[in-house]
């Protein structure tokens, strides 16, 4: 290999450490954005901050010819998916697969739009560049506050059909309540911790829920604490309280010998906290619905479900 050969491999190779590492300083910015908005749980400023910072990415990345730099593009998106991915396998951040598909994707397309751009100010096309770029990130935000709302609301339940053990909780004052007391009404089961950081974003709503279907003797709203991480009925008192939510709870019933899950969890096959589960009036679970984002329309969306379920016939 002469040297020509051996110093345009060279400069290839520095382009494309310089593309990764622009792609591993944007998923910076975009984890910096997603611990900041974790306490109300909302992906679309977290969207747009990807956006933003892999399409400023692409902009920068090193361009070896006035054309779309394909090499900038690959290396870019992957500096920021293969990490992103990695942090997600091991639970650290963008822990909903949904969630994470969605950033993939911002990504992908933010990088393409910056890499356009780059090449078009290559060309002293400056003007151009920014009115795509411009347009581009309009019509970015229109469909991520427009469109992403929309997914998750069709996306967030998961249709099953199974019948479900009877099972015990308690109240925070201790009495037993027994699941098939609930027959002949429909009920939905939110499952939550105070160490949750999802659930904080989530309780709001299922307090409002809990006061709208109040007088509903048709349906039942369950608040249920799933007893783990070292809670018990009196800390989650004291978190309500403390947080000032007014939702009313119970407990899940964790036996001796079941230390590790309570009745319900176990009947119900429990994985994450938040979690909704839903009971049609035979007692069988129809739906769950896992995380919490609060782009969702939840209060709408579960309202609709339970009350088609309990207009159905047993």
């Amino acid at each position: 290999m002469n040297q020509v050969a051996i110093q345009n491999l060279r400069r290839a190779a520095l382009r494309a450490l310089v593309s990764v590492a622009l792609g591993l300083a944007a998923l910076g910015a975009v984890l910096a954005t997603f611990i900041v908005m974790q306490d109300n749980q909302d992906i679309r400023p977290v969207l747009i901050v990807t956006f933003c910072a892999f399409g400023a990415a692409g902009l920068c990345a090193p361009l070896a010819a006035r054309k779309f730099n394909w090499n900038g593009a690959l290396g870019v998106s992957l500096g920021g998916i293969v990490a992103g991915f990695v942090l997600r396998v091991s639970d650290i951040a963008f822990t909903d697969t949904f969630d994470a598909l969605l950033a993939a994707a911002t990504v992908i397309v933010a990088v393409i739009v910056g890499i356009t751009a780059r090449a078009l100010v290559s060309r002293r096309r400056v003007a151009l560049a920014s009115a795509m770029s411009g347009v581009a990130l309009a019509v970015a935000m229109a469909a991520i506050y427009i469109g992403v709302p929309r997914l998750l609301d069709q996306e967030a339940y998961v249709t099953v059909d199974r019948s479900v053990e009877p099972f015990s909780i308690r109240t925070l004052d201790g009495v037993n309540i027994r699941s098939d007391t609930w027959r002949g009404r429909v009920v939905v089961l939110s499952y939550w911790a105070t160490w949750c950081s999802p659930c904080l974003a989530e309780i709001p709503e299922i307090s409002a829920l809990q006061k709208k279907y109040k007088s509903d003797s048709r349906i039942a709203v369950v608040a249920l604490n799933a007893g783990t991480g070292g809670d018990t009925a009196e800390k989650a008192r004291e978190f309500l309280n403390r947080r000032h939510f007014d939702v009313t709870t119970v407990i899940d019933d964790i036996k001796p010998e079941r230390r590790k899950q309570g009745e319900a969890a176990i009947s119900l096959g429990l994985k994450v906290v938040p979690t909704l589960f839903i009971l049609n009036k035979d007692q069988k679970l129809v739906a769950v619905h896992a995380g919490f984002n609060s782009s969702e329309h939840l209060v709408a969306t579960l309202s609709s479900r339970l009350e088609a379920l309990a207009t159905q016939i047993p």
